[in-house]
């Protein structure tokens, strides 16, 4: 894979509190892609979490999966946390509710412009 930049964002819940850090690269075979999640029971740290998810990206072992045309990467990202059955309920079910609120927003632009 190439060595692209490293793009990172906040999964958030139903209500927009933040419950995990993504760090994702682009290159040739895909997108690579890396997950810090907070214990629930800490105090929130933005900085430590991105910390964690770019270092599992660039020196750990990140997910990788294959570009799809016509699909953002992140709804790809999306769609692959909320099928990781390794990872808990909570982020699956923030990652599934983030993928049906692209598509919602998605389909509410394309209704616009048509």
């Amino acid at each position: 894979m190439e060595t692209g930049a490293v793009k990172w964002f906040w999964l958030r819940d139903e209500h927009n509190n933040p419950v995990a850090c993504v760090a994702t690269k682009l290159g040739t075979e895909g997108i690579a892609f890396a997950v810090a999640i907070p214990n629930p029971k800490d105090r929130f740290d933005r900085t430590r979490g991105r910390e964690i998810a770019v270092g599992r990206l660039e020196h750990g072992k990140p997910k990788m999966c294959t570009l799809e045309t016509g699909v953002h990467p992140k709804q790809q990202v999306y769609a692959l946390i909320a099928k990781d059955t390794n990872l808990s309920q909570r982020i699956r079910k923030a990652a599934q509710f983030r993928l049906q609120e692209t598509q919602r927003i998605m389909t509410l632009t394309e209704s616009l412009v048509a």
